[in-house]
């Protein structure tokens, strides 16, 4: 059954609304612009100036959940168990003393994601291999050094002791 034509708010021209549809065009929605409000963030309760009805957050809950669900994608394609509760990158460096574990060099807990000597999560028994992502198989180490070492070496010694 086809919709009765109404006016537009905006310009008040009769048009027929499709489902969910306001206004009569494109510009008519430019104008009329729904505003911005300010909405608490899910996360930590911080005012975020957002257009959005649906889950609310801030930039930093945001990139965290962003984050969080391209470590859970990733361990799934390759096939890596989750063992209790995930670390993240800081809690392993506190862990291991911001220490690379292959170089023993410091590791700048600053540095993004694509520098070089960034931190990452290096498994003492490689993913490969069957490793997990359980704590007690993760080292903190360089991007380039864990890079080089690709899913061989010595460090496996490491889980006898």
């Amino acid at each position: 059954m086809p919709r009765r034509p109404r006016p537009c708010p905006v310009c008040g021209n009769d048009f027929r609304p499709g489902r969910g549809q306001v206004t009569c065009s494109f510009a008519c929605r430019q104008v009329r612009g729904d505003q911005p409000k300010e909405r608490p963030c899910a996360d930590c309760g911080v005012a975020v100036l957002t257009r959005s009805k649906a889950l609310v957050l801030c930039a930093e809950h945001k990139a965290e959940r962003r984050r969080a669900h391209y470590r859970r994608k990733n361990v799934a394609r390759r096939g890596a168990a989750i063992i209790g509760p995930a670390m993240s990158i800081e809690q392993l460096g506190e862990r291991d003393g911001w220490r690379c574990h292959l170089c023993t060099r410091r590791v700048n807990r600053a540095l993004g994601y694509a520098h070089a000597m960034s931190p990452t999560f290096d498994h003492l028994t490689p993913v490969s291999y069957g490793g997990t992502d359980a704590p007690e198989n993760l080292r903190l180490a360089h991007r380039v050094c864990n890079t080089r070492r690709g899913n061989r070496g010595s460090v496996q010694l490491l889980l006898v002791g």
